[in-house]
This record gives C-alpha cells, sequence and structure tokens, in this order.
C-alpha cells in the first residue's frame, strides 16, 4: 500500500512568497488615530487569511499629514500605526510579527502645501514581508 503524504511546507512556502510585499492602506480622519470600522473590517479579514502563513511579518508605517508641529506629528503618526497593529493582534498576529514606524509629517504624498492632499497624508501603510521586515 503506498502512502500519500501531503506537502505544506512548499505550499506554504508558495504563499509567503506571494503574499510577500502585498501592502495595505488605512486612510485617518484628521487629527485621529482611530481605525474606521470598514478599514478595521478589512484589515481584519486580510490578517486572518495571512495569519497562518509561517514566516510572514508586517510592517506598519504610520503618516501625519503637515498640520501640526513635528513632534506632535511623529506621536500622531505612531500612534496610527499602533492602532493599526492592535487590529492585526486581535485578528491573531502576534507582536513578535508586527513591526511599527511612525514617519510624521516627513514622507508626504502630496506636495507641501496642498491642502486638498493631506487626507491622503493621514494614513498607516500595512507591507506584508516573507522572513522578516524591511529595516
Amino acid at each position: 500500500m503506498t502512502e500519500i503524504r501531503a506537502a505544506p511546507p512548499a505550499g506554504l512556502a508558495y504563499a509567503r512568497n506571494l503574499a510577500g510585499g502585498l501592502s495595505f492602506l488605512v486612510q485617518f480622519r484628521h487629527d485621529s488615530h482611530r481605525v474606521a470600522p470598514h478599514f478595521a473590517e478589512q484589515l481584519r479579514g486580510l490578517a486572518r487569511v495571512l495569519e497562518p502563513v509561517s514566516g510572514l511579518h508586517v510592517q506598519v508605517d504610520g503618516f501625519a499629514d503637515q498640520r501640526g508641529g513635528t513632534p506632535y506629528n511623529e506621536a500622531l503618526s505612531f500612534h496610527r500605526a499602533r492602532a493599526v497593529a492592535d487590529v492585526m493582534r486581535e485578528a491573531g498576529w502576534s507582536a513578535e510579527r508586527i513591526h511599527v514606524r511612525a514617519h510624521g509629517e516627513g514622507r508626504p504624498l502630496v506636495p507641501e502645501g496642498d491642502y486638498a492632499g493631506y487626507p491622503f497624508d493621514r494614513r498607516a501603510l500595512i507591507t506584508f514581508t516573507a522572513g522578516g521586515t524591511g529595516r
């Protein structure tokens, strides 16, 4: 009788390579680090699907628009990244697999002084990485 065995490591390696580099963007209201319910729901779904993939980590980068002082924006961007990390942990990710960075207003998506673009700068970027962070 021939024994048939599944090959999960190859499947997991494929999933890890496929998910590595996958990004998700969360936007925030002005002066807030609360993850809006629709973003939290989408993020929880994605996190639950990817959590079982061994070796997969997540990098969460927080950002702020150019209003407010530098120290305030640094703190706000950190709180935004931490709020997203909290959603990931609630979805089953261990803290060791989640890496958080704050960038303040230092990396805008829109030119300085473009008030219409400020909502795009109030964000957290979640990047799934295979085998660790891109630090």
